[in-house]
C-alpha cells in the first residue's frame, strides 16, 4: 500500500455508477460509494451543511 501524506496529489480511478442530466450523482472510489447531493434537494441542504 502506498503511504500518502496530507497535501499529496494523485489520480484515483473513479467509476460513475449513476448520473442525472449528464452529472454524476453516485460514484465509486476505492470500493466505496459516494453520492453527490444538491443543496436544493429535499434533504440536500441538511447534508450540505453537515459536510462543511
Amino acid at each position: 500500500m502506498i503511504k500518502r501524506e496530507k497535501g499529496d496529489q494523485y489520480r484515483p480511478l473513479v467509476r460513475v455508477m449513476k448520473q442525472k442530466k449528464g452529472v454524476p450523482t453516485v460514484i465509486e472510489l476505492s470500493g466505496r460509494r459516494y453520492t453527490m447531493t444538491n443543496e436544493s434537494h429535499i434533504r440536500g441542504n441538511r447534508e450540505y451543511n453537515r459536510r462543511k
